[in-house]
């Protein structure tokens, strides 16, 4: 038979190894904040540069780099 002693460290060996795998809040957090980041470049990239003008009338400046 198994001491308790045993049992208890088998079980905190187990709980070690699952946690292993797992990724920790904090890394989470960080993969979350990039790709908030990559999305927002990505977007901008897609729907930041439109050469029509956003409204009627509006004309480009290529001193300032917008619409006017």
């Amino acid at each position: 038979m198994s001491s308790k002693k045993a049992r208890r460290r088998k079980l905190q060996e187990q709980t070690q190894e699952s946690s292993r795998r797992t990724l920790s809040p904090a890394a989470l957090f960080i993969l979350g904040i990039g790709l908030a980041v990559v999305l927002t470049v990505v977007g901008a990239v897609i729907f930041g540069d439109r050469r029509e003008p956003p409204y009627p009338g509006a004309v480009w400046s290529e001193q300032h780099g917008h619409w006017h």
